[in-house]
């Protein structure tokens, strides 16, 4: 049985996946705890016809929270229940 292939979204970082993009002049820094910000991404997602969003889940914080992005600090299950109202 062959898998169809799907595209998806990881989100977490409010900024995208290059490591000092939350540091570019118009990203908002605090972009990974904003709800309209994640919401965003979803609706963008889904107008490109993206099969899922994927947010994983660390049990900590990592790295230093002044000078370091962050990423999914928040409990995925409930950011993408609240992130879903927007889509």
């Amino acid at each position: 049985m062959l898998c169809e292939p799907k595209l998806w979204l990881t989100v977490g970082s409010g900024s995208g996946a290059q490591c000092c993009a939350w540091r570019c002049p118009g990203v908002n820094p605090k972009g990974w705890i904003d709800f309209d910000t994640l919401i965003r991404h979803a609706q963008m997602a889904e107008r490109g016809k993206f099969h899922l969003l994927f947010m994983p889940d660390f049990q900590s914080m990592r790295g230093d929270t002044a000078t370091d992005p962050q990423q999914v600090l928040m409990e995925p299950m409930m950011t993408l229940a609240s992130v879903a109202r927007g889509t």
